[in-house]
């Protein structure tokens, strides 16, 4: 696994969220946030044996070489990890260049039964996986009676990035031997011994294998778990401002808390989003992140408010445009709120890209209440879902 993909989105956790999206208020240049390709999800499929379920025979062979083929339309690499619930496969984490096939050997375990083998494919933001299952035949022993790893829990998966996951084995011992538990990840970090660890997940969003490998004493036994590291669910980062005033000049001053917002659709009436640190006249906030704009053409941007509101999108050319302006009409008071703006103007996209997006609002007395609505080569104005959404990334 490479987890210094370039494509992998290595999103932060919250709190370190506030100071990405500084750079999401200038112009075209400089070092803030440029639009990003959508990401498209790998595949994968099992070439050899071309029969699933299949057998192995080990009166005629000691292991299985199984041939997959993983595929990327965005190229680059792929992380390829194996799995297993009984018997073991090498090597158990690879990458592979997207449209190319790998194999890997599987090794059955002392007794007959059915193996399920499963093969994970991740590009660092999607992951999928294909399951194979192996029939083995010829051995003396029978699964009765033996010791196995009958799975591994993972709890929360998928994981934030940097954050920490309990893995806890659920072991058949029917022998009541004490039994030793070595578990190993390449990547994160294993604390703790026996049947439940913590495993702190890497920085970088993707898939990742823990293994465990469990012994009796006489007999030792091996099986492993796909764990997703996943950046928070989709929206926008909102920051939360105490404001200044100067007549009609209303300024964004001191920021009190911020959050993840999965939309902006609120409807605060005479409330802050949170009476016990803001106040509920004179406060403002900013949200910032991306938009994801899929189809080539034109989008408008309108938002239903009281009171001002300012929306910048960014373009192709890394350059923002004020979808919602900063003018006399836009950020000033709207008693009983207003459709703004007046008359929309569409912003021309390629399509296909995550987009820079910044929303700006103030809440000046009385009621407050904010809906961000767009519309798509002159189709229906909805307001825009939290799947259309991702809070700023590095």
């Amino acid at each position: 696994m490479q987890v210094g993909n370039c494509r992998r989105l290595c999103l932060v956790l919250l709190p370190s969220l506030a100071l990405l999206a500084a750079g999401c208020g200038g112009g075209g240049g400089g070092g803030g946030p440029k639009p990003q390709p959508i990401n498209n999800p790998p595949s994968v499929s099992i070439v050899q044996p071309d029969r699933n379920p299949c057998s192995l025979d080990v009166q005629s062979a000691q292991y299985l070489d199984i041939t997959v083929q993983v595929n990327d339309p965005d190229g680059g690499k792929v992380d390829c990890i194996w799995t297993w619930d009984a018997g073991s496969v090498s090597p158990s984490e690879q990458s592979v260049d997207a449209g190319g096939q790998t194999t890997a050997r599987f090794t059955p375990p002392s007794y007959d039964g059915q193996c399920n083998l499963t093969v994970t494919v991740s590009d660092g933001e999607a992951s999928v996986a294909a399951n194979i299952a192996v029939q083995v035949t010829g051995s003396i022993g029978t699964p009765t009676g033996q010791l196995r790893i009958a799975s591994i829990n993972a709890n929360p998966d998928p994981v934030l990035p940097s954050q920490a996951s309990t893995l806890s084995a659920n072991v058949e011992n029917p022998s009541g031997k004490t039994l030793t538990y070595n578990w190993k990840c390449r990547y994160g970090t294993l604390t703790g011994s026996g049947r439940i660890v913590t495993w702190t997940a890497p920085g970088s969003t993707g898939a990742y294998g823990i293994y465990l490998t469990i012994s009796d004493g006489t007999k030792s036994v091996s099986g492993g778990r796909v764990v997703t590291v996943a950046g928070p669910a989709g929206g926008l980062l909102g920051e939360y401002f105490k404001t200044i005033r100067d007549k009609n000049i209303v300024k964004l001053d001191q920021m009190v808390f911020t959050r993840l917002d999965p939309q902006i659709n609120f409807l605060w009436e005479r409330l802050s989003p949170d009476p016990s640190k803001l106040p509920s006249e004179g406060w403002g906030a900013r949200w910032t992140g991306y938009v994801k704009c899929e189809q080539p053409g034109s989008y408008v941007f309108r938002a239903h408010v009281d009171d001002g509101i300012r929306v910048k999108v960014q373009n192709d050319n890394g350059d923002w445009v004020a979808v919602i302006p900063t003018n006399d009409t836009n950020w000033t008071d709207h008693t009983g709120g207003a459709w703004l703006p007046e008359y929309p103007e569409a912003i021309q996209l390629q399509g296909g890209k995550w987009y820079p997006i910044e929303v700006e609002f103030f809440q000046g007395a009385a009621d407050a209440f904010i809906r961000l609505y767009w519309s798509i080569n002159g189709g229906q104005e909805s307001i825009i879902p939290q799947d259309a959404l991702k809070p700023p990334s590095t």
